[in-house]
């Protein structure tokens, strides 16, 4: 049986979401709450876990991440014109008391 069925998810899943289908289906099945019966589901679960876990996080290793939006590296021109302007500032600001 295919493990992203058996938590619920779709194959696209991260593996935040694949973590938290396994907890929320892991209390459904658990042989505590629906007794002995629930101890071979509960086994199932937990094998489509490490399963799904395992093609989620080779997933998530395959796509880019996202470009930061506003960040300006240390070596750019406009980060150091920001330090020169902010030097500028507190220079200005607070004056050495002698």
């Amino acid at each position: 049986m295919n493990p992203f069925t058996t938590l619920g998810l779709a194959e696209t899943a991260t593996p935040g979401e694949v973590k938290k289908a396994y907890r929320k289906r892991l209390l459904q099945v658990h042989p505590d709450v629906i007794g002995e019966a629930g101890h071979q589901v509960t086994v199932d679960v937990i094998a489509a876990y490490n399963q799904a876990l395992v093609v989620a996080q080779a997933n998530a290793a395959t796509v880019e991440p996202a470009p930061v939006v506003g960040f300006v590296p240390a070596h750019h021109p406009a980060h150091d014109a920001g330090i020169r302007k902010n030097s500028a500032f507190v220079a200005s600001t607070f004056r050495a008391v002698a």
